[in-house]
């Protein structure tokens, strides 16, 4: 396996592992995780936008010359009412089926904490939903700590 940050000619094999990860999401939390009906299309912007954006990182885990998975790490501020500890922001980590339980998750997030810290950045934010206890388990085996829990509650 290997990392490296994703090129513009990433953009079919990313968007094929992304949209699996929309599915997955929406498939824990459908009230709350589905895709827009342009998320496609959306996303196909953002890959670019990350692609093209030096102070954001979107790197990519290849096994076999097939692109297995990747993570988004952005610049996060807390609102300015709170004390600044500079931050990267992990939005997007998926890792194809197949390949979990092999470390690409902890690659990506390993290698994305040394791009964080490269900017100046202390810790990492992310979140999981609730319902993915596998990912909360790595998460937690990684180091990372619950901050906060979200809760929500459907008003009908």
């Amino acid at each position: 396996m290997s990392l490296r940050p994703a090129v513009r000619s990433d953009a079919s094999a990313v968007a094929l592992l992304w949209r699996a990860f929309m599915d997955e999401q929406a498939a824990l939390d459908p009230a709350s995780s589905s895709p827009a009906s342009d998320a496609d299309a959306r996303w196909a912007v953002t890959f670019r936008d990350l692609v093209d954006d030096p102070s954001s990182a979107l790197l990519v885990a290849e096994a076999d010359g097939q692109v297995v998975g990747f993570v988004v790490a952005e610049p996060h501020a807390e609102a300015p009412v709170y004390a600044s500890v500079p931050e990267v922001y992990v939005g997007e980590l998926y890792v194809v089926p197949e390949a979990r339980r092999h470390g690409v998750a902890r690659a990506l997030l390993d290698a994305v904490a040394a791009w964080a810290a490269g900017q100046g950045a202390e810790r990492l934010r992310f979140a999981v939903l609730w319902d993915n206890a596998p990912s909360r388990r790595m998460v937690e085996a990684w180091g990372a700590t619950p901050q906060a829990v979200t809760f929500v509650r459907a008003i009908t």
